[in-house]
């Protein structure tokens, strides 16, 4: 008896409860789309200037995140730097330039969001001029030639190449662009992490083992390659299930430079003519950054062409940008990236900004 009872209760219970709870998510879904279409056509109409701008803003390192930007290019970067110095007998300098410092876009390890600039690391290791046995020629008003007079230095011994046309040695940017991905493959972090981080990877990934769980393992690869002048150095992580789990986890490039020192005659212009943007006292500590020459070859394909590079003045300007500028130079990125990038693809975010610098002075 008591369990035809139940069996009654049930058959006349549930449908109502059915009925009673579709009933109530409806309503609250009702409930739901009126509110935000209001609270979305209330807040379009009178502060979407401040939504666009606070989400602009968010694509960009705060200031006080860079702090971690720096220590994390730091750590990145000192086993690379300590082989480098070890090879070439020469001290040198790591500087962190490019978007990510320039605070124009975030890196892959930020959180992620649909319109995410994706910026990888950007890092020099910049040997000084005065250090090395060589002299520079310029080739025209943006690539130079480097020469050698001593065979006495490691690093110039490691990258020079006689030059048959010129009957001079000079510098290859060429072997300085392997060089330096030789090293990084060598060092690169993830053969020097500490021993607790890879004990910790092989336990979980024996637990996805044992119960089957492909999911909860992690791999890591790491791979170097060229890019343009620099060695890109990538690590990605994920499980073996599928592809789609792998994730870039960090990107970097690295360069290797050569501070000369004081500007060629053919930028000085720069140094004097009129403008709005930045201040005199600015242009004079620019200046006094210097140049220096990084390994890219001309449209030519000359091996032996070293082009100029100011990315210690870059870095200077990016931090005198006024922030209603910087807001509209990230909204012009995000554009170029979308729309921009895929159908003209010589156009790189360089010319960007070398556009709106332009644009500011102005």
């Amino acid at each position: 008896l008591n369990l035809l009872l139940r069996f009654f209760l049930i058959l006349l219970v549930t449908p109502s409860s059915v009925l009673l709870e579709w009933i109530i998510l409806t309503l609250i879904k009702l409930y739901v789309d009126v509110f935000n279409n209001f609270t979305v056509t209330k807040i379009i109409t009178i502060k979407w200037k401040e939504l666009i701008i606070y989400h602009l803003s968010q694509l960009y390192l705060e200031k006080d995140e860079l702090d971690h930007a720096d220590k994390l290019t730091k750590y990145l970067t000192n086993p690379i730097k300590q082989a480098l110095e070890e090879l070439t007998q020469h001290s040198l300098e790591v500087v962190p330039t490019g978007s990510v410092f320039e605070r124009y876009g975030k890196p892959l390890a930020a959180v992620s969001l649909e319109t995410n600039l994706n910026t990888d690391y950007d890092v020099m290791f910049a040997f000084t001029k005065e250090e090395l046995p060589i002299e520079f020629i310029m080739k025209n008003d943006e690539f130079l030639h480097i020469f050698i007079f001593s065979n006495s230095c490691s690093l110039v011994n490691k990258i020079k190449k006689e030059d048959s046309d010129a009957q001079a040695i000079k510098i290859s940017a060429e072997k300085a662009r392997h060089f330096l991905k030789d090293v990084v493959e060598k060092n690169e972090l993830i053969k020097n992490e500490d021993h607790s981080r890879k004990f910790r990877d092989v336990l979980r990934n024996l637990f996805a083992f044992l119960f089957n769980l492909p999911r909860v393992g992690r791999w890591t690869l790491n791979q170097t390659d060229s890019s343009g002048p620099s060695a890109n150095y990538r690590v990605y992580r994920g499980s073996l299930l599928t592809a789609q789990d792998w994730s870039t986890r960090l990107d970097c490039d690295f360069l290797l430079s050569i501070e000369l020192g004081a500007w060629p005659d053919s930028a000085r212009s720069w140094e004097v003519r009129a403008r709005q943007w930045p201040t005199q006292e600015v242009v004079k500590h620019v200046m006094e950054t210097g140049c220096q020459a990084v390994p890219k070859a001309d449209p030519t394909g000359d091996e032996f062409s070293w082009r100029l590079s100011f990315s210690r003045g870059e870095l200077l300007l990016a931090k005198n940008v006024p922030s209603c500028a910087r807001i509209a130079y990230v909204a012009v990125k995000i554009f170029w990236k979308i729309h921009l990038k895929t159908v003209c693809p010589a156009l790189r975010s360089y010319h960007l900004k070398t556009l709106f610098y332009h644009f500011l002075e102005t």
